[in-house]
């Protein structure tokens, strides 16, 4: 079935370039110019994602996404913000109100097209809901997989600050071993390894996914930030890619956003 996507962008000729875009990769595509009008057209139909601007008149588009989060009905719709503002504040204030991924407009189309082909395949994983005997939340699980010992330890260190359980491997087959023998609910990995790269961890990962189980979550890394590599990244599996110089809060925000999408369609 064709997926619709709906565009929430006020400036005309952008909108007219993501409906093409999205329209010569196949989806369907309503646009509507503000929050408002995004709102009413949620009462009459719901996209299978959303993409959303930033800045809107009247109601910005972070409004806009904590709204849709507060309504049972479009809690774990898949959102994509786009924006001019490519600043780490926006970024993280923009992953925090809801948004799935965040994508700044000076990126090309074919990287949105990237991003909205790997939320879409989040989404449409089968969903599991907790077992009877299962708390309803736990502390998340991390596993960080990377060949540089002192990134490792840098990382982890961050990570466990926030709350998180993290595990660590550093080589690709010990971390493959590690998610046989554990539940993971996030795996960070890096793209350049020795023996197994990145690539080839995210497709083994992706297979040992369980049907009765919540999907693993995968955000790999890379200290070469190309387009290429996010590119690798993202058509091997992964989630997300970011490079190793952003921002820790940035990081940090995705996980979140990576968790947040996780936990929303066990529960609905």
């Amino acid at each position: 079935m064709t997926k619709r996507i709906m565009v929430v962008e006020d400036s005309p000729t952008q909108a007219i370039r993501l409906q093409y875009a999205l329209e010569q990769e196949g989806f369907d595509s309503i646009c509507v110019s503000s929050a408002e009008q995004a709102l009413e057209a949620l009462n009459l139909i719901l996209p299978d994602l959303m993409i959303v601007d930033y800045h809107l008149p009247g109601a910005s588009g972070v409004e806009l996404c904590r709204q849709v989060r507060m309504n049972v009905s479009t809690q774990s719709l898949p959102i994509i913000m786009l924006t001019a503002d490519d600043t780490a504040a926006a970024e993280l204030i923009g992953l925090d109100s809801g948004a799935d991924d965040y994508v700044a407009k000076s990126d090309d189309f074919n990287m949105l097209i990237l991003r909205v082909h790997g939320v879409l395949r989040r989404s449409a994983l089968p969903e599991s809901s907790p077992k009877p005997s299962e708390p309803l939340f736990h502390q998340a699980r991390i596993l960080l997989i990377d060949d540089s010992p002192t990134y490792i330890e840098y990382l982890k260190s961050a990570l466990a600050e926030e709350g998180y359980i993290v595990d660590t491997a550093e080589n690709g087959q010990a971390g493959i071993e590690l998610a046989g023998r554990h539940d993971y609910d996030c795996v960070l990995v890096d793209l350049i390894m020795p023996a197994m790269d990145g690539t080839a961890v995210c497709q083994n990962l992706v297979e040992m996914r369980r049907p009765e189980a919540p999907p693993i979550v995968i955000l790999m890394m890379s200290a070469y930030e190309s387009r290429e590599n996010a590119i690798r990244a993202l058509e091997s599996g992964a989630d997300d890619f970011v490079g190793k110089s952003t921002d820790m809060a940035i990081l940090k925000g995705r996980i979140r956003a990576l968790l947040r999408n996780r936990f929303l369609r066990q529960q609905t």
